[in-house]
């Protein structure tokens, strides 16, 4: 499983990095009356990624859209293998280990969503997506979902702030 993986990540790893400067423009910030959000639109060497925060119910969602033919097809609900890449080698991190998404078709594609609850949960994903270069969802030794993390660290920071701004209303 970690080759079929690894092997997505040279390839990301090739097309480098934005600049500082455009973090921003890479995880734009979004608000509305109960949730913030950060997301990046998909690439060729990233599938979109959507973190969103929602203070109130003291959750983080993690949601993405993947192609309908890949290894999740059937709506309902998925186990995935969370693994993060933090940029040092060949060292992966599988802490979050497998994690149920829920599962639905979505206009010809799969949406994917799961939902990290509470405070400690919350700060260790936050913490994780942060320190990390990629993100990869995994089923049966097959990458469903490959993500290029590069600026989040700085967007995550912000939607800390929208999140606490929210909760003070």
């Amino acid at each position: 499983m970690k080759a079929c993986w690894i092997s997505a990540l040279a390839l990301a790893a090739a097309a480098g990095a934005p600049a500082a400067a455009q973090d921003a423009e890479v995880w734009p910030i979004d608000a509305d009356s109960s949730a913030c959000t950060t997301s990046r639109i998909g690439s060729a060497t990233s599938d979109a990624l959507v973190v969103r925060y929602d203070p109130a119910a003291r959750e983080i969602m993690l949601e993405t859209a993947v192609e309908d033919s890949g290894p999740v097809s059937r709506p309902g609900t998925a186990s995935l293998w969370i693994i993060f890449d933090k940029g040092r080698g060949e060292e992966l991190d599988i802490a979050w280990g497998y994690r149920q998404f829920a599962v639905r078709s979505d206009d010809g594609r799969i949406a994917l969503s799961t939902r990290f609850s509470g405070t400690r949960n919350i700060d260790q994903i936050l913490a994780d997506l942060g320190s990390s270069r990629r993100l990869g969802l995994v089923l049966e030794e097959k990458t469903v979902a490959d993500f290029d993390l590069t600026g989040i660290a700085p967007a995550l920071a912000r939607l800390k702030a929208c999140a606490s701004q929210l909760a003070a209303r």
